[in-house]
């Protein structure tokens, strides 16, 4: 079992569940400082795999105002006074405009091509049970799935289920559910994952945190309660993750395949990283290099 090397950035790029930030703001992204433009470029040792390039602008008050992810690019207007988007640009040709409620909450989505309407979201607050209702619709088939979040009293999401709805007779079918546990400081503790497929539960992940609000291991069980995966993760004074360690069990026997991903990084004055290599068993897969211009500057 020897897994792609797509694969292998896909793990090494998918975050794990962590607690919700500001979208649209440099602390969502975890930079630092007053920073305006980061140019990001991947450089991989197979010449096959294309080297995308991101770059993203912010506004002085750290409100992302431009993307671009290749040929792909977004602009970002603000309702003022606040650090959420009333509309995002596309290529000149998308649209998407987004509405609030008078608590600053995200209650619709609304995306239109040359003018009409492709797809919505409606968001919906139930306050006697705390529960959010996120639904999605597209132009040509309607429903499309929805998402439902629980949170405490103080204000933490403690469930979160993922529906699909092929059609209304059908109802809603469950595509996965996280359950999440705080300390009494409402600080993460452990997340249980749910994957589910016609027969039930699929694949069943436990993670815990560590003091800093970082997922430390996460344990992967199949639908025989077998364990399948089982990941460890070690980080640097910055919080950056700087060790991966991935243990694939075999289903047939006891063997198991034990998979090291290393990250190494320099950083800026800010404490930025300005370059990232992924190191597996000891060979370098790719360089990303960051160029970061601040403000201050």
């Amino acid at each position: 079992m020897k897994p792609s090397k797509i694969f292998i950035l896909s793990l090494l790029a998918a975050s794990f569940i962590l607690p919700v930030k500001a979208q649209y703001t440099t602390d969502y992204y975890e930079l630092k400082g007053k920073v305006r433009d980061v140019v990001t470029t991947i450089y991989l040792t197979d010449p096959i795999i294309p080297h995308p390039t991101t770059k993203l602008r912010f506004d002085t008050e750290g409100r992302l105002t431009f993307q671009q992810n290749n040929d792909d690019s977004s602009t970002y207007h603000y309702i003022p006074n606040t650090a959420l988007p009333d509309t995002i640009r596309k290529n000149n040709h998308i649209t998407t405009i987004m509405e609030y409620d008078s608590l600053r909450r995200k209650i619709g989505e609304t995306e239109y091509i040359h003018g009409t309407v492709v797809k919505s979201i409606v968001i919906h607050f139930d306050t006697t049970t705390n529960t959010e209702y996120e639904t999605h619709y597209t132009t040509n088939v309607g429903l499309t799935s929805q998402t439902m979040s629980i949170y405490d009293q103080d204000g933490c999401k403690i469930k979160e289920c993922k529906y699909t709805i092929s059609n209304l007779e059908c109802g809603r079918q469950i595509v996965s559910s996280i359950e999440y546990i705080y300390d009494v400081e409402s600080n993460p503790l452990q997340y249980i994952r749910y994957v589910y497929n016609e027969e039930g539960v699929n694949i069943r992940s436990i993670a815990n945190y560590n003091k800093q609000g970082k997922i430390k291991e996460e344990k992967s069980y199949s639908s025989d309660d077998l364990l399948f995966r089982f990941t460890k993760n070690e980080y640097d004074k910055h919080g950056n993750i700087k060790k991966r360690t991935i243990t694939f069990f075999s289903e047939y026997d006891n063997s198991k395949i034990v998979r090291t991903y290393d990250s190494k990084y320099k950083y800026d004055a800010q404490g930025n990283w300005t370059e990232l290599s992924y190191i597996i068993d000891g060979r370098i897969i790719s360089t990303t290099l960051r160029q970061i211009s601040y403000y201050n500057e």
